[in-house]
């Protein structure tokens, strides 16, 4: 039972990691390239533009 615990709690170490490490990247000039080339963003999401705009 402990051994599955401390697996749970290894996962989601790397789980956050992962995801702050992705968060970082996302907060970097990397957006603000993104603004400027024209992305939109809904509910904190790239919105994909529709085939015939791109």
């Amino acid at each position: 039972m402990l051994t599955a615990i401390s697996d749970s709690g290894d996962r989601d170490d790397k789980l956050i990691g992962a995801t702050q490490s992705r968060w970082r990247a996302v907060n970097a000039p990397h957006l603000v390239a993104l603004v400027r080339a024209g992305a939109r963003f809904g509910n904190g999401e790239l919105v994909e533009r529709p085939d015939e705009i791109a």
